[in-house]
């Protein structure tokens, strides 16, 4: 990811294992490219605790360009010298 957001406690109410459960959570807002998502929702999965973490990609229909440029290079090795050895 580029960059992550992490929001504050939430209080989050749903259904698991056939019953209505609640608890504090703390969200995170990663942004990422396409050609990342993967790599980061593997990572993700690998470290989070629950056993079905709420992982979502929403489509990027627009933005401030400068700012999705910075995205994608921060996450294209090619684009990033901490990737790709220089």
């Amino acid at each position: 990811a580029a960059c992550v957001n992490i929001l504050g406690a939430i209080e989050s109410l749903y259904w698991w294992e056939g019953s209505v459960q609640s608890g504090q959570e703390v969200a995170l807002v990663a942004k990422t490219s396409r050609i990342r998502l993967n790599a980061l929702k593997k990572r993700l999965s690998e470290i989070h605790s629950y056993d079905c973490p709420c992982l979502v990609a929403l489509p990027v229909v627009g933005g401030h360009v400068p700012f999705l440029d910075w995205v994608v290079q921060e996450t294209t090795p090619e684009g990033n010298p901490r990737e790709s050895g220089e």
